[in-house]
């Protein structure tokens, strides 16, 4: 069932990403600093999301503005931009993906050829195959905990019974085991189901990756090379995600995502992919 939802997620007066901007890439595409800006940490690329997972999640659907980011209100200062809640969040990254900054790069032990930059967009274009997953992480300072990550995607190519077009967070890849929180779209014609938005864990050796703690809602799906837009928010164990055609949303809710903090990334499975306007903010602590 098709759920309207605004495209106008913050009130008026405010600064359009309504962020308290601390450690942004000086080669994102808008650096701009805040005289409150942290003073950035150097970080090595994420390995370690831990093990432990909690049961339990629920779906829904939101008619109205998105959905609030921190219901218990902001722990260190920001500004009220969100309609349904005080949001302070920081600025990690805003990209529009149209050309190499080397802020993103293929995932250890993935494809490294699979991933390019061409027509504006970051594009996975690997010869289309069953069973076959890619992953791209994202560069930054420090490994991401809770956070919102926004990006513009479509599938450009699909093969095979299990298509996944995902955001990606709190991932990591030692070459050989592959861990990540994923949201976005996927079709799994084994089950003859239809198309969904879908949330749940990636894991496995990059040749075999699995998904588990799946949490679905169907939408109308979407054609090859139709643009959507995925709203992802981990904040704890609780993960909400978004995805919007034609300015029509259906969202996923679930619990038991905790781990440690890691990569904010994109995953595809049998499915060729491009993402474009990337944006990464960092969340308080729920």
């Amino acid at each position: 069932m098709k759920v309207l939802v605004s495209r106008e997620p913050f009130a008026p007066g405010c600064n359009v990403f309504c962020i308290f901007r601390r450690g942004l890439k000086t080669s994102a595409v808008r650096p701009r600093g805040s005289p409150g800006a942290r003073e950035k940490r150097r970080g090595t690329s994420v390995r370690n999301v831990g093990p432990e997972r909690r049961s339990g999640t629920s779906v829904g659907r939101n008619v109205g503005t998105s959905v609030g980011l921190s219901p218990s209100g902001p722990t260190e200062p920001g500004c009220d931009c969100d309609p349904t809640g005080q949001l302070a969040a920081y600025e990690l990254l805003v990209d529009d993906l149209a050309q190499d900054r080397g802020q993103v790069e293929p995932a250890p032990g993935f494809d490294a050829a699979a991933w390019r930059f061409e027509g504006g967009a970051y594009r996975q274009d690997a010869d289309l195959q069953e069973d076959r997953d890619d992953a791209s992480f994202v560069v930054l300072d420090e490994p991401a905990d809770d956070v919102l990550v926004e990006v513009t995607a479509a599938s450009t190519g699909i093969v095979g019974d299990l298509r996944q077009v995902f955001v990606t967070a709190r991932a990591s890849s030692t070459g050989d085991d592959y861990e990540a929180v994923a949201c976005g779209i996927e079709l799994d014609l084994r089950d003859e189901r239809e198309p969904t938005t879908s949330i749940g864990i990636l894991s496995g050796p990059p040749s075999s990756v699995v998904t588990s703690q799946r949490t679905t809602r169907e939408y109308d799906g979407v054609d090859i090379d139709q643009e959507f837009d995925i709203r992802m928010e981990l904040a704890g164990d609780e993960l909400t995600c978004q995805v919007t055609t034609d300015g029509e949303t259906t969202f996923v809710q679930g619990g038991g995502f905790g781990g440690s903090a890691g990569a904010i990334g994109f995953h595809t499975r049998e499915s060729n992919a491009l993402y474009r306007d990337l944006r990464v903010c960092g969340l308080p602590s729920p």
